[in-house]
């Protein structure tokens, strides 16, 4: 009985946050794509089908993929906050600062669910590790809109993944001499007679 209770209490938090979150996505962000990870490969978006739940193994194994993808996310974020202090860039490092301990909290808390999910599973409770996995995909969506934000700090775009690279061609038909190298006359020149013969 009082599992249960827990259990509705838990899941009608985790609706109310959900609730909050993809209010105040659409409001900031309105057609973020949730896929501009800092470095590795996006996970893409989370979604959550009712009609063709994940079994305990698929829920396991997105959870280790995504913590991993957080710590790689982090790791980006470390990054250009490093950066941003040899830059002498307060205003990008303050950014950083912030969106890195958010991160750092989301990463701490997607851990703990995982840890939980495990557990859950070793037990074989689908009923746990279902919501256990549903608050860790939440947590992780959170991180991926961390990380937007973070390169938003840096003024990169949302969508820009690694570094931008700049490529030249030479013309072969161009003359190989040194064009601005100008060619000795021989003859040296005297500045002309005054004209005046006012002394």
């Amino acid at each position: 009985m009082r599992r249960n209770t827990l259990l509705t209490y838990s899941l009608l938090g985790t609706a109310t946050v959900l609730i909050g979150v993809a209010v105040a996505s659409a409001q900031s962000q309105p057609g973020a794509d949730p896929n501009g990870g800092t470095g590795g490969t996006s996970l893409g978006a989370v979604t959550l089908d009712a009609d063709n739940p994940r079994t305990i193994a698929q829920q396991l194994s997105l959870a280790e993929q995504y913590v991993s993808h957080m710590g790689v996310m982090r790791d980006g974020m470390e990054h250009s906050r490093r950066d941003a202090i040899e830059a002498n860039d307060p205003v990008k490092y303050i950014c950083l600062d912030d969106k890195l301990y958010q991160m750092y909290v989301a990463l701490r808390s997607g851990t703990d669910r995982k840890a939980q999910l495990e557990l859950a599973a070793s037990r074989d409770d689908k009923e746990i590790t279902d919501h256990e996995f549903l608050i860790l995909s939440f947590v992780y969506q959170r991180a991926q809109q961390l990380d937007v934000e973070a390169k938003q700090c840096i003024g990169k775009d949302k969508a820009f993944v690694g570094e931008s690279s700049t490529t030249s061609e030479v013309d072969p038909n161009l003359p190989q001499e040194d064009s601005t190298e100008y060619p000795d006359p021989g003859v040296v020149l005297q500045p002309p007679l005054s004209g005046s013969n006012i002394k």
